[in-house]
């Protein structure tokens, strides 16, 4: 149900405030049809807009969480847990003082109880967008509007997800509010500023260009082709392809899942989306879904046959790196987002990060356990982005 007050106005659907909320969304991320994309029956999900005598000046997306949220978006759950091996990144003394800190925290905190977290679903980004980023007031709102989702949900703790280590109106509002921050992920970005792909091996040294040349090479050989496709053909041998991929990686997807996923990306996506295949021995072993939006590409939906190593080598850095580097360089564009993660290959392919921080506080306990687990990870994890060749942005 929409509701409406003097200057608020909040909904469970994006498409209830589209044609205002537009006016405040900068990049793929925070535009209506992205957040329609992964709207599913059973998400919690809150959107409230903020009008002032000039036009909207404040969004807000809020989520109530549950057992089954995201990990990565879910800033309470990963101050507990680890979705990645930290053990090269903290001393035995750290880690002892992090597995003390968490006990003592689970003695008031289990992943059944809920929580508010603000994030951009998929973009690795907070949910709070201002018409003017400097203005502490519309911060103060804006965490103040999440925490009061929180109090009338019942909720345990409030959170945001990804905020930009550059943001430092958000992030000195929610310090001296009481939140506690660690980073978790950072967002890994390939700036393209070459005239031709040639210019962009030119820039790396002469080991790397050489194994770049030799991984061409290799795909071409193998009789493998990569093809631009109409994204309108997307169908079940995709969707079993993306659930091939999600397996690889440990993460279940059904078959009517990917078929969803899918499909709500052209229904709302269709005219930002592009589709590039990898046939090989007369079948597709290999597909990207891809974004082209402010000037930026965005790689964000893959699927591969288990044996594509076999029949296309290389194919994954064929379709995520190269052939973005060519059509970015080809259509003038600035960059490719590429996300989290798999930081030594997007390192080793030319890409720098922009670090994203977590925040969380918990309502109904001493901040200092918090506070503790937060400092330990955020050591860790930035051992971790630290230890890659990074170029800079």
């Amino acid at each position: 149900m929409t509701t409406r007050t003097a200057r608020h106005t909040s909904a469970p659907n994006i498409s209830d405030l589209s044609p205002l909320w537009r006016t405040l969304a900068k990049g793929l991320y925070s535009s209506p049809e992205w957040l329609a994309s992964y709207e599913r029956p059973g998400i919690d999900r809150t959107y409230t807009l903020v009008t002032g005598t000039g036009g909207p000046r404040l969004g807000v997306v809020g989520e109530l969480t549950a057992r089954g949220h995201p990990i990565v978006d879910n800033p309470a759950r990963l101050l507990h847990m680890d979705p990645v091996d930290l053990s090269p990144y903290l001393g035995s003394g750290e880690r002892q003082r992090l597995d003390r800190a968490r006990a003592e925290s689970a003695r008031s905190w289990t992943p059944d109880l809920p929580g508010v977290v603000s994030a951009l679903p998929g973009g690795f980004l907070p949910g709070v967008l201002r018409a003017d980023p400097d203005d502490f007031a519309l911060a103060e709102e804006a965490v103040t509007l999440l925490e009061h989702q929180a109090h009338e949900a019942g909720a345990h703790s409030t959170a945001l997800a990804h905020v930009p280590e550059t943001d430092r109106t958000l992030r000195d509002v929610l310090a001296r509010r009481g939140y506690s921050s660690f980073t978790c992920v950072a967002e890994c970005v390939l700036r393209t500023p070459w005239r031709s792909f040639e210019a962009y091996l030119g820039a790396m040294t002469e080991r790397r260009r050489s194994r770049v040349r030799r991984e061409l090479h290799d795909f071409a050989e193998s009789g493998a082709a990569l093809v631009p496709v109409d994204p309108q053909t997307l169908g079940d041998r995709h969707a079993l392809l993306h659930q091939a991929h999600r397996a690889r990686y440990g993460h279940t997807v059904t078959l009517p899942g990917a078929r969803r996923i899918l499909a709500e990306t052209l229904r709302h996506l269709g005219g930002s989306v592009r589709l590039l295949e990898v046939r090989a021995r007369g079948r597709l072993v290999a597909f990207l879904l891809y974004h082209e939006s402010d000037g930026l590409l965005y790689p964000k939906l893959f699927g591969l046959s288990d044996d594509v190593d076999a029949v296309a080598p290389f194919a994954l850095s064929r379709l995520c790196y190269y052939a973005m580097v060519e059509r970015a360089v080809a259509r003038g564009l600035h960059g490719i987002v590429l996300g989290p993660e798999a930081y030594g290959a997007k390192a080793r392919h030319g890409c720098g990060y922009e670090q994203r921080l977590c925040h969380v506080k918990f309502h109904h306990r001493p901040r200092r356990v918090t506070d503790e687990m937060a400092r330990l990870l955020d050591t860790a994890y930035r051992r971790r982005l630290n230890s890659q060749p990074w170029c800079p942005l």
